[in-house]
């Protein structure tokens, strides 16, 4: 009995190592079939097209808790007793319809799937904010060659950051981003703070 011990332990080693190295081979042919990631970047003003859509940042300024209920029509995202630990930034955008079909709202909502980016900190828009940036409310559709503006609220809150970068939050660069593979569609937001 004890001579077949190490033949187990030799025949499971070498199904373990077989098995690694089908996965690794596996990994590897996947890899290679599929496309990179392309990363499509837009500075302050640039226009990015994603599907016939382009998209152009006008603007965007950082706005001080107490600020905001003034800002956005009477909208806080958070309590009254926690409004100076919030901050929003607000983006501008403007919308072309690029092609020869109107644009209807399934195409426009992916606008709300632009992340607010800086370093490793992000955040999505802020549904409930959307609209009270926009009391005229949210295009629903773009005709063809035509366009419309929009402003996505953005919220930054103290507990997300460390005392010293909150304090500097203003002087951080921020990024919109969309991610969708293989392609990720960035806009640079211009310097809030500087």
């Amino acid at each position: 009995m004890r001579g077949k011990l190490p033949i187990r332990w030799l025949l499971a080693a070498v199904l373990v190592a077989t098995l690694g190295v089908c996965v690794t081979w596996r990994i590897a042919d996947v890899n290679a079939r599929w496309p990179q990631p392309e990363t499509h970047t837009a500075l302050p003003s640039e226009p990015l097209t994603i599907n016939g859509l382009t998209i152009t940042l006008t603007g965007a300024r950082l706005i001080d808790g107490s600020q905001i209920p003034e800002v956005l029509n009477g909208y806080t995202p958070t309590s009254e007793d926690r409004i100076g630990t919030v901050k929003l930034m607000l983006v501008d955008i403007t919308l072309r319809n690029e092609t020869t079909e109107p644009m209807g709202s399934e195409t426009l909502d992916s606008i709300l799937f632009f992340s607010l980016w800086s370093g490793p900190w992000y955040n999505g828009v802020d549904l409930g904010g959307i609209q009270a940036a926009n009391p005229a409310g949210r295009p629903s559709n773009i005709p063809a060659g035509e366009e419309a503006r929009l402003s996505l609220p953005y919220n930054l809150y103290d507990h997300q950051f460390e005392q010293a970068e909150w304090d500097t939050v203003d002087e951080r660069s921020f990024t919109l981003s969309l991610m969708t593979y293989p392609d990720k569609y960035e806009l640079r937001l211009p310097d809030v703070g500087r």
